[in-house]
Order: structure tokens, then sequence, then C-alpha cells
């Protein structure tokens, strides 16, 4: 069977780190299938517009501009051509490259008409390659 390629995986996080990191909010907000889930320990929350994705992130650390987002994925699963769960680790630094800090979450992929997006995402214990 086919599977989702990394180098897709691979530079789909480049965009989204790219956007993280110059607060490109629009960008993020195209990253994203509608509806999206994003579960946590707490709650499940359905973000249905992309305009909920841009009041997530307009307060968000990483869209500071000072602070460069960095994604390395982690583990890939794909259990079709279109599909990947995908943990990736983020790390965060400053301009001169001290780091800030750093966390990791799961990601569902579709790849649907030649463009990548984010379909449910999770955090998860950084470092997790599950």
């Amino acid at each position: 069977m086919p599977v989702f390629a990394q180098s897709r995986a691979e530079q789909f996080f480049d965009l989204y780190a790219a956007a993280l990191t110059g607060g490109d909010l629009d960008t993020l907000a195209r990253c994203y299938s509608y509806p999206s889930i994003v579960v946590t320990d707490d709650d499940s929350l359905v973000i249905d517009t992309p305009k909920q994705v841009v009041s997530a992130f307009a307060g968000a650390r990483a869209t500071d501009a000072a602070t460069a987002a960095t994604a390395t994925i982690s583990a890939l699963e794909s259990p079709s051509v279109s599909l990947a769960w995908v943990t990736v680790q983020w790390s965060y630094s400053t301009p001169d490259g001290a780091p800030v800090s750093a966390d990791a979450y799961r990601y569902l992929l579709r790849d649907a008409a030649g463009e990548v997006r984010i379909c449910s995402v999770t955090p998860v214990p950084a470092h997790w390659s599950h």
C-alpha cells in the first residue's frame, strides 16, 4: 500500500514553522482542515473556521517575532497514501539561537488535492515517538 511521504510532512511542517516564527496567522489558518479537533487532557475543541485558528495563535508565544520555531518529525505512521499520524518535536529559540522552550504534538495530517492539512492535534510528552 502506498504511504504518506515523509518528505510531504517535512515540507508541511517547514511551512508551518515559518508561519509560526513569522507570526503569519493567515498561513497557519490555511494549514488546518475544517472542522479540525484539538484534544487535550482537559478538553476537546472543534475548530470550525480559520478565524478560530487566528484567534488561538494571536497571543501565542510562538508567534512572537523574537522566537524561532523548529519542527523535527520524530515519528510518522501512514495508514494510507492520504493520511499520516505525525509526532513533531517543537523547539523554540531566540534570534541568537538560545533555547527558549520545547514541546511535542501528534498531528493527523491529510494530503488531499495536493495540499496537506491538519485534521487533529494533541499534545504529547516531549520526545514521544509513537
